[in-house]
């Protein structure tokens, strides 16, 4: 079986660059495919399809945050982030003008959503063996 790992490939670039600039490099790398996968989702006719776009992009969003964070340079963090979320709240307004609320950051609302009981309500849900008593008595 092939072997996934390039280490002769590892070897090269960990001789010719320090972590700080591979760490700043793969979230160039994470930064550039969200913001390719956010610009998709206003291509996208589908919704569906959008939405799928979205979602990838969030974790390439969070990839590339977390790889500019370990390089500790507050300026190069701040400057991918604003670029990432520049590519986002376009997306993200394309997607609420569609109707997609759960991209809003909120739940479902109320209206569309079955009320539920408390998991931890005595006598209701599954398993229930024994009826509600009234507190108190």
């Amino acid at each position: 079986m092939a072997h996934l790992l390039d280490l002769e490939k590892a070897r090269k670039e960990l001789a010719s660059k320090d972590l700080q600039t591979i760490e700043r490099d793969t979230a160039i790398t994470w930064g550039g495919r969200a913001g390719a996968s956010y610009a998709n989702v206003l291509d996208e006719e589908d919704h569906s399809e959008g939405m799928r776009w979205f979602w990838e992009a969030e974790t390439y969003r969070a990839e590339a945050i977390e790889h500019a964070a370990m390089t500790e340079d507050a300026r190069f963090l701040e400057r991918l982030t604003l670029e990432v979320e520049s590519h986002r709240a376009k997306a993200r307004e394309h997607l609420v003008q569609a109707g997609h609320v759960y991209v809003q950051g909120g739940r479902t609302p109320s209206a569309q959503r079955r009320e539920r009981p408390f998991p931890s309500t005595p006598g209701v849900g599954r398993g229930t063996k024994h009826k509600a008593r009234p507190v108190g008595r």
